[in-house]
């Protein structure tokens, strides 16, 4: 059994987020059936996103893959 962990995810990454990016899943990226399980888009704003962590280091623009131990 593959468990999908991409919407939970989503789910909770979305509010941590939604006001400086707006999160997409299931973005194509290429060739079917290729595409994304996450997509971040950095919002136009006059302020700098105050996050902490792995997140302070996003620009506009960031490819992250992450991969299972299986993968």
């Amino acid at each position: 059994m593959t468990i999908q962990w991409h919407p939970i995810f989503a789910k909770l990454l979305r509010p941590l987020v939604e006001a400086h990016y707006e999160l997409r899943t299931g973005v194509p990226v290429g060739d079917v059936p290729r595409e994304s399980d996450l997509v971040l888009l950095r919002r136009t704003s006059a302020t700098a996103p105050t996050f902490a962590g792995l997140w302070r280091w996003l620009s506009p623009w960031n490819v992250l893959e992450f991969k299972g131990p299986t993968v």
